[in-house]
């Protein structure tokens, strides 16, 4: 496919009188192979009535600046130049609207081959004018399109220019005198530089004082000579295009002649350009020489002053020299003369020095007033742009949800968030407006982190019977939950077929704080804290000591019964142990761990044919026949923080994680991605829990109450 060529033709007319009507129009080439390939022309059009020296002269700068920083600026991956060069304009764009004094009318934008964006302030005229069915038709961008406000440029717009269309753009007043079929009969009998040129030709003749200006652009296939389009046009429209008079003038006065006109056509130049960090750190030397210089003085000043005042107070307590009445009657001679100065000015004087420091008073006073009053009214629009950015991003995350995009939704909502974090509550309706916006991340949230607010089933209390219970793990065996702790000399049965709750004494054998129940449920087998083992039988009710022979200086942070054995994670040693049963517990066990990997940290394990080792900071890490294995916790937000209990069989589905600081149950498949999140409002530090996988039941022990809830 053939490269096309960009055609850009003006019309402009100045009129005579600039503060009634000022024009500058603008287009720039690319100024080399670079810019001709990745840029292409930037083009703007802007029209003041009514406004002074000053806004024209900031308008000119800052449609340099957009040119500069478009041609300079580098596209991102989520935006181009263009769109950037226009944020930065809009953040300093309150500095020309608090300056505009007159109606403001503006086009900037970039075409690049067939490729247009552009953006607008006021009511410009934008036109595209495309053939369909051997006939061309207009039509109207702006037509059913808000004046923009708030904003310099509010919206980028872009699109694509097909061979032998026409786009315009012009000042309101030009649609005043060129209607929609005049401007479609001269396009399409004409050339876009005889189009232009006719055009110029009608609006110079109105001579009525205002300034017009215009730009149309077309596409041509490049290395083919631009031609007259050859549309035919019926017998009448031939005839209205030649017989097309301007309108009459409203004065009869020549205009006057305008000395030059620099805001046309030009190529860029190429040429270096201080880069902005060079710029900066001129401006920064300038501003720090001045700085110190200024700084100088006034330290001289002060230490002069500081240096006479202490010697007048040497003087004064040491009489040196019999100086101390010379300089009483120094400051006394200062002080009359100054009282005399003012008694001798004469009334007219006084009145005017009075006024004068009222009159400063009150300057000083409106400027702060001003100053602050611009202040508050910045803080407003900022705010006003913050918080619309949030609800942007907020639809912008449920639509990625719709589509099934649950990643990029969730990092959206994530910066929305981190926004609404920041966003000020000054006021009793900043706050709730703050409350709502992130009442609706939260809900967000919660859809994609899977989090379910359960409804719970208190079935037992122990505080009811015992006040001074103090249970913090549960254990299972058939349909008995014991509940135990390792400060209570208690173990607490509830029989969840009659609901009955018994108190058994275990003074003999205290401090429990881990068990676990054989798949077999013929015993819980609990560790205490001093790396004791205790088995309670089910037949007997009775918890029995049994002996185990762990290693030196062992510390056992957990056990789990896996086919008859134990397997005990004891963190001093960096190791898990594997023990096998004898008839009065279990031997000294073997190093069961085959790689080094640091478990220090572990605080729960299960095991399914697979060792899962659950760790404080939240890692899981898996093991087989002692090796460890890759695992990630995949889409599970918040990441776990000191997590308690990890639990699996080999007939569970899932691994279940009961974490305590943010009061949830988390659910994973065995490949570590996140399925549900389950949390209660009525948990207040949840430190047990029971999972009943085949009947889709969780118990969960908090400040020795049972709650049961079901799952999905």
């Amino acid at each position: 496919m053939s490269k096309r060529m960009v055609d850009l033709r003006e019309f402009f007319v100045e009129g005579g009188d600039n503060k009634k009507s000022h024009v500058l129009l603008q287009i720039t080439e690319p100024a080399n192979s670079y810019e001709q390939e990745n840029k292409g022309y930037f083009f703007a059009l802007a029209e003041i009535n009514g406004g002074d020296d000053e806004q024209v002269q900031l308008l000119q700068q800052m449609i340099d600046d957009i040119e500069t920083g478009y041609y300079e600026t580098k596209d991102t991956d989520e935006k181009d130049a263009f769109e950037l060069t226009l944020e930065y304009i809009n953040r300093r764009g309150h500095l020309f609207l608090n300056k505009r004094s007159g109606d403001f009318n503006c086009v900037i934008g970039t075409i690049n081959r067939d490729k247009i964006s552009f953006s607008y302030h006021g009511k410009p005229l934008i036109k595209v004018i495309f053939a369909k069915r051997d006939k061309y038709e207009l039509y109207n961008v702006l037509e059913n399109e808000d004046e923009s406000s708030g904003q310099l440029f509010s919206a980028i717009m872009q699109g694509e220019i097909k061979e032998n269309d026409f786009f315009q753009i012009a000042t309101p007043h030009v649609s005043d005198h060129i209607s929609d079929r005049q401007l479609i009969n001269t396009l399409s009998a004409r050339s876009s530089r005889q189009s232009s040129e006719y055009i110029q030709k009608i609006l110079s003749s109105l001579r009525d004082g205002l300034s017009y200006g215009g730009i149309i652009i077309s596409i041509q296939p490049k290395n083919k000579r631009v031609k007259p389009l050859s549309k035919e046009l019926d017998e009448e429209e031939t005839k209205e295009i030649i017989e097309e008079k301007p309108k009459p003038a409203v004065h009869a006065d020549p205009p006057k002649k305008a000395e030059s006109v620099e805001t046309n056509y030009r190529p860029r130049e190429e040429k270096e350009y201080d880069s902005v960090f060079n710029m900066i750190l001129v401006n920064l030397g300038r501003s720090l020489v001045l700085l110190l210089t200024t700084l100088f003085k006034l330290l001289k000043n002060f230490f002069v002053l500081i240096g006479k005042a202490i010697l007048g107070l040497f003087i004064l307590a040491t009489n040196k020299g019999g100086q101390r009445a010379m300089v009483i009657q120094s400051f006394n001679d200062f002080i009359a003369s100054k009282k005399q100065y003012i008694k001798n000015l004469p009334i007219i004087s006084k009145i005017l020095f009075l006024l004068t420091l009222l009159l400063a008073v009150i300057f000083a006073g409106s400027i702060i007033y001003l100053n602050i009053t611009k202040s508050i009214r910045q803080q407003q629009q900022d705010y006003i742009n913050q918080t619309q950015a949030i609800e942007d991003k907020k639809t912008a995350a449920e639509a990625s949800m719709i589509y099934g995009d649950d990643k990029k939704a969730f990092d959206l909502l994530k910066e929305a968030q981190s926004m609404i974090d920041s966003l000020p509550m000054k006021n009793q309706a900043q706050e709730e407006r703050k409350k709502e916006l992130m009442s609706g991340i939260t809900e967000n949230l919660k859809i994609l982190q899977k989090l379910n607010t359960v409804t719970t089933e208190i079935i037992a209390d122990f505080s009811a019977d015992q006040a001074s219970a103090q249970t913090e793990k549960l254990a299972r065996i058939n349909d008995m939950i014991i509940a135990y702790g390792p400060n209570d000399l208690f173990v607490y049965k509830y029989d969840m077929n009659t609901n009955v709750i018994e108190k058994k004494d275990h003074q003999t054998i205290p401090n429990l704080f881990k068990s676990n129940t054989p798949k077999e449920q013929d015993k819980v087998v609990f560790l205490t804290k001093e790396n004791g083992i205790a088995v309670y039988s089910p037949e007997s009710g009775v918890i029995s000591s049994k002996e185990i022979f762990n290693a030196e200086n062992s510390v056992l942070s957990d056990i789990f019964v896996y086919s008859q054995k134990l397997y005990a994670v004891d963190t001093a040693n960096n190791e898990i142990y594997r023990h096998n049963p004898t008839q009065l517990g279990y031997d000294k066990g073997s190093a069961w761990l085959k790689t080094d990997t640091d478990i220090h940290d572990a605080v729960s394990l299960a095991i399914d044919g697979d060792l899962f080792l659950l760790k404080s900071d939240g890692q899981i890490l898996k093991f087989v026949s002692g090796y460890q294995q890759e695992f990630t916790i995949a889409g599970l937000d918040p990441k776990l923080e000191n997590p308690t209990e990890i639990w699996t069989y080999n007939n569970l589905k899932y691994l279940y994680i009961l974490e305590p600081t943010h009061k949830r149950v988390v659910v994973l498949d065995k490949n570590g991605q996140m399925l549900q999140q389950y949390t209660s409002d009525s948990w207040q530090n949840p430190t047990g829990m029971i999972v009943d996988e085949e009947n889709k039941v969780i118990y969960i022990l908090d400040n020795n109450k049972i709650h049961r809830f079901g799952t999905q």
